[in-house]
């Protein structure tokens, strides 16, 4: 089964094996891409582990990009395809008020986290957004945070600040920056995980449990997760999983 996670500037592919990945890839989400362009491109991921979408069982698909959903769901492909929805096979319950507008990313990445852990859980998904998402101890899917990604947040900057120039977005060796590339680096990315702890830490308190386990994924994860605390426990694949759980209730129901 191929897991397929479209975001806005990343889609990632994981190829299943009976709940097991075997091969994973990523390609930069193109908007206005037709669907034969689309799948074109996929299939040249898998060809290099000698498969294709016409060899797999069927295509889940989790997409947080309209024109790309709208394009791949009229696409006359043989292949079975299930987006994930609201609506899909999942191991809780979502209470907001409109459980129609929760991302299909945010599904999946809950689903995944309670396949391997005990809730309370509070996931951190830095990628285009930052997101901060909680699933209480009932397994209930309550809301969370929505903030600028920090690829997002840095562009904004040099955008508006005509003095300053872009920098490489890495750790920089103290808070305190001796030179303007030091500081913007210690703003931008120090910054951005100061404040997701803080987030986590105001949701912890909301839950009324510091002990709740916290999953971070996303593409930012690479460069903040050696300053944000070690128990914070990294899956970067953790969409992809819970799309390929998601798959597996589909098939059992």
């Amino acid at each position: 089964m191929l897991a397929i996670d479209i975001g806005n500037t990343k889609t990632a592919l994981g190829l299943f094996d009976h709940q097991r990945l075997v091969h994973s890839w990523k390609f930069r989400t193109e908007k206005k891409r037709l669907a034969d362009e689309f799948f074109a491109n996929v299939d040249q991921y898998l060809s290099k582990a000698q498969t294709s979408i016409a060899d797999q069982d069927a295509l889940c698909i989790s997409s947080v990009v309209p024109e790309l959903t709208g394009e791949i769901r009229n696409a006359p492909v043989q292949t079975p395809i299930h987006f994930v929805t609201h609506l899909s096979p999942i191991d809780f319950s979502i209470t907001l008020p409109n459980p129609q507008t929760l991302g299909p990313d945010l599904i999946s990445a809950a689903q995944a986290g309670l396949d391997l852990y005990s809730p309370p859980l509070i996931l951190v998904d830095a990628g285009t957004a930052t997101t901060i998402t909680v699933v209480n101890q009932k397994r209930e899917f309550i809301g969370g945070a929505i903030c600028p990604g920090l690829g997002i947040s840095s562009q904004a900057l040099f955008n508006a600040a005509s003095a300053l120039s872009a920098v490489t977005l890495s750790i920089p060796p103290a808070v305190i920056g001796n030179q303007t590339e030091t500081a913007v680096q210690s703003g931008l990315c120090r910054g951005h995980a100061a404040m997701i702890e803080g987030l986590v830490n105001q949701c912890k308190q909301e839950l009324d449990d510091p002990s709740a386990t916290v999953l971070i994924t996303g593409g930012a994860m690479n460069t903040l997760r050696s300053i944000l605390p070690s128990d914070y426990r990294y899956h970067p694949d953790l969409a992809l999983y819970g799309i390929s759980k998601i798959y597996q209730h589909l098939m059992e129901g």
